[in-house]
């Protein structure tokens, strides 16, 4: 243990190809351009990325999102430039161009670059997405940490090891040129490798990266997990917030804040006081953007929300958000733009939670909502900041969850006081018995239960005398009657945070919010609920190899649906709720059921088929950019 709370001495970074190796770092040594931002490329108003056909003509991003030439948006704002923006951008309009519209998708009559003159500047002057990323092993990472040692299931234990396995396939690092020439690629210089969700999540995520820490912290990779903190801790340096995500692309919004939460589960594994020490003012920091920027008076309450800092397409969004406008006016669209990215900012992108008629995306207003589980989460944030402070003798009693008010005069815990008093008057309904978002706007609580009313027993922001109407009401819904899980809701629409979709975040909040109730009844159900889990990710992992981003509450094992892409494969947070769950229960967790041949062909039909699905949007394009051509022929 160090018990020193000085800051460490600033150390001479050296870059030792392609990787910074100082075992130190201090963030704010990386400075970030100030041309970053790919002007010419995301577009920065909501004039020329949608509603002006002068400027959408002569807009790049416009221009390839449109062509029908990717399949997934993202895919051209993660390609790195291979010439300078300058060169690049001057290429572009030397290309010819056609009177028609380049993609039937494109409302707007005007001159467009032809999509084979398209097509070769792209090959030319781009390279491929994910290759300024290379693979990386963690050294920390070993072939069989403790932890399995403490699983008595024998299928488990080799679930657990094939689960760690997949760090090793998920560990990225920047290439060198990302350091020498940061304007030519959309990545953030940040001072370390990192671990990524997977799929075509190739960068790291802000609340991606907790479930992702406390993974490696299960796996004993204590400097992994050091580092990808380090990682957050440097953009709170640069932005003054924690952005989306690992590209310049979204820095103009964040997600849950859980960076204190990181440093404070970094501690409780490996006792080291020193990055609490040197992080506590950079939370601080964060603590205030969300206090200055993302804060509604309520009354004599305030609450918190989301709202992101954008009027304009998503850039890894973009075709999606601009079919999502069609028809709009351009204040519309600005305000729909906003809502979408504010959306996105929860990390429950997209839910019935944001929706005004709970079925379709263009009626979004996720920026009017003050959501139960963000407004949790800033309660432990508070404690835990408000904890931090004190001397470091009194942590190992204090930081035990569920952490309680201390009798001192600290503004973190006054602040986790008044919230504790905002969360019980505006967001728990005493008549359905569990706690609901609370609409800014309306001036009322939502009167539908999400998964996220779990986050408020995580937090242990509430009276113990409330178990029995907790439970009554977990009953009376049957939220814990699924065979796979938790789901999202119980609003069946095509949104990926709705059901029948389950995801690992809010498994791990229901379970330990469960066991942190002191309700025997409540322990036997987050038990069940993880078995439940824990059987369904055996059963997918078991054919594929891997964890999925999300599952089916309805059918173990079946990947989840939904949303604008593809079932993805990995996967960060999955992986490590697993290992933490299986860390916990591990001496109580049982074998899961065989997979008859009915399951194992439900599973595997429910993996072709989100295949099947993105395959046909590929063909389908395809098939319209040639009756296009020949119609062109044809003139």
């Amino acid at each position: 243990k160090q018990t020193q709370h000085s800051r460490p001495p600033s150390p001479s970074l050296q870059l030792d190809e392609p990787l910074w190796r100082d075992q130190d770092v201090r963030p704010d040594h990386l400075a970030m351009p100030s041309d970053r931002l790919f002007v010419w490329r995301l577009c920065t108003s909501a004039e020329a990325c949608l509603l002006s056909p002068d400027l959408l003509n002569n807009t790049v991003l416009a221009a390839v999102q449109t062509s029908g030439i990717y399949n997934d948006s993202k895919t051209f704002v993660d390609q790195p430039l291979l010439a300078s923006p300058s060169e690049v951008l001057a290429a572009y309009n030397a290309l010819p161009v056609s009177s028609s519209p380049s993609s039937t998708q494109q409302p707007q009559q005007g001159s467009m670059p032809t999509v084979e003159a398209l097509r070769g500047w792209l090959h030319r002057y781009f390279g491929e997405a994910g290759s300024d990323l290379h693979e990386w092993t963690p050294a920390d990472w070993t072939v069989n940490p403790p932890f399995l040692q403490r699983i008595r299931s024998p299928s488990l234990q080799n679930f657990g090891l094939g689960v760690h396995a997949i760090w090793k396939s998920l560990g990225r690092r920047l290439a060198a040129r990302v350091y020498e020439l940061p304007e030519w690629h959309s990545l953030i210089p940040v001072p370390h490798p990192f671990v990524v969700p997977g799929g075509r999540f190739r960068e790291f995520y802000y609340w991606d990266t907790y479930w992702i820490v406390r993974g490696l912290l299960v796996s004993n990779m204590y400097e992994t997990a050091r580092h990808m903190i380090e990682n957050l801790l440097y953009m709170v340096n640069v932005y003054g917030f924690v952005p989306n995500g690992g590209r310049v692309y979204y820095a103009n919004r964040s997600q849950p804040p859980l960076l204190t939460l990181m440093v404070r589960e970094y501690y409780h594994a490996t006792r080291n006081d020193t990055l609490v020490a040197f992080a506590l003012p950079t939370l601080q920091r964060e603590y205030e953007f969300w206090m200055r920027e993302r804060a509604a008076q309520i009354g004599d309450h305030t609450l918190n929300h989301y709202g992101a800092d954008s009027n304009v397409p998503r850039p890894e969004g973009w075709l999606e958000d601009y079919e999502t406008a069609a028809g709009l006016s351009l204040a519309e669209a600005q305000r729909l733009f906003e809502q979408i990215a504010s959306g996105a900012e929860t990390g429950w992108d997209f839910s019935s939670r944001w929706l005004g008629d709970r079925e379709t995306l263009p009626t979004i207003a996720a920026a009017s909502v003050a959501p139960v589980d963000l407004n949790c989460i800033l309660y432990e944030v508070e404690l835990t900041l408000g904890l931090f402070e004190l001397s470091y003798e009194t942590w190992d009693v204090l930081l035990e969850k569920p952490l309680i008010l201390p009798l001192t005069s600290s503004p973190y815990f006054a602040a986790a006081q008044r919230r504790l008093l905002a969360i019980d008057a505006l967001l728990w309904n005493e008549e359905i018995g569990l706690w609901v978002d609370y609409n800014i706007t309306l001036g009322a609580q939502s009167p539908h239960v999400y998964a996220s009313t779990f986050v408020s027993m995580w937090a242990g922001s509430y009276a113990r005398s409330k178990n029995v109407k907790i439970t009554e009401a977990i009953k009376h819904l049957g939220i814990l009657d699924f065979p796979g899980g938790l789901p999202s809701s119980l609003h069946a629409v095509p949104q990926q945070w709705d059901f029948p979709n389950c995801w690992a975040p809010s498994q791990a909040f229901a379970i330990e919010g469960l066991l942190l109730s002191d309700d025997p009844q409540m322990a036997d159900l987050a038990y069940d609920l993880a078995q439940r889990w824990i059987n369904s990710n055996y059963d997918g992992w078991l054919l594929t190899g891997a964890l999925f981003e999300k599952y089916n509450a309805t059918q173990p094992g079946l990947p989840g649906g939904g949303g604008e892409y593809t079932v993805q494969l990995g996967f960060g947070w999955s992986n490590g709720v697993a290992l933490s769950l299986l860390d916990r229960f591990g001496d109580r967790l049982q074998d899961p059921p065989e997979i008859d041949q009915v399951r194992r062909s439900a599973i595997d039909a429910g993996v072709q088929q989100r295949v099947r699905t993105v395959s046909g949007r590929v063909r389908q394009r395809d098939h319209e950019e040639a009756r296009r051509r020949s119609e062109n022929d044809v003139t």
